[in-house]
């Protein structure tokens, strides 16, 4: 992965391309090949290499090979305006993986782009549920505003964003300044980064 973390983008996808079909890294490899050229401004070349994982790949709520590679591809497919395909995969996230939040979003925008507003207020409500209450998703409240601009409910909409001006501009707020102590100090944010990650995984 030297390359692919170095944005040797030519390097990493030679080397990928050496990985055997009959491995158990064939997948992966294909996986992270689609990524690049995704990287790289090309979604339709994309899609190849991701479907080649997907098949390749065990359907494993545990592992997310799977997931990472349908995910991948779903986004391809919207990138190249084909939002049926997109909102396909995206609905195939397992409801347990640690995507599905991701997915029902960024399937809600593909509703949302072929003007299937039902679709996409109904993904944004999945979105809002008290399961993700923990989840900072700011721009699921834009679309939602946006939406209703679009079926003429202005009051509602101009509602809405006032509601998310008075929540999410403090956090903006808090934000920046964390920002800028961060630059002042990385170490410390390195730290305490560190820290947070841990105490996820032994959780």
């Amino acid at each position: 992965m030297f390359h692919y973390e170095n944005r040797q983008w030519p390097a990493a996808k030679a080397y990928l391309g050496m990985v055997p079909k009959d491995t158990e890294y064939y997948a992966r490899s294909r996986m992270v090949e689609g990524i690049i050229l995704t990287r790289e401004e090309r979604p339709v070349d994309a899609i190849a290499p991701l479907a080649a994982a997907l098949n390749a790949a065990r359907r494993d709520a545990t592992g997310n090979t799977w997931q990472v590679a349908n995910l991948n591809l779903a986004r391809a497919y919207y990138a190249i305006g084909n939002f049926e395909r997109a909102i396909e995969h995206f609905e195939r996230t397992p409801r347990g993986s640690e995507f599905w939040f991701e997915s029902m979003y960024e399937a809600a925008w593909a509703y949302f782009a072929m003007q299937r507003l039902s679709g996409a207020l109904s993904h944004l409500q999945s979105v809002d549920s008290p399961f993700f209450d923990g989840v900072y998703h700011p721009e699921a409240t834009l679309l939602r505003v946006l939406i209703f601009y679009y079926l003429c409910k202005y009051i509602d909409g101009q509602t809405m964003l006032a509601e998310f001006t008075e929540a999410h501009y403090p956090i903006a707020d808090s934000i920046e300044k964390a920002i800028r102590e961060a630059e002042k100090d990385p170490t410390r944010l390195f730290k305490a980064l560190y820290a947070w990650k841990t105490e996820r995984k032994d959780a």
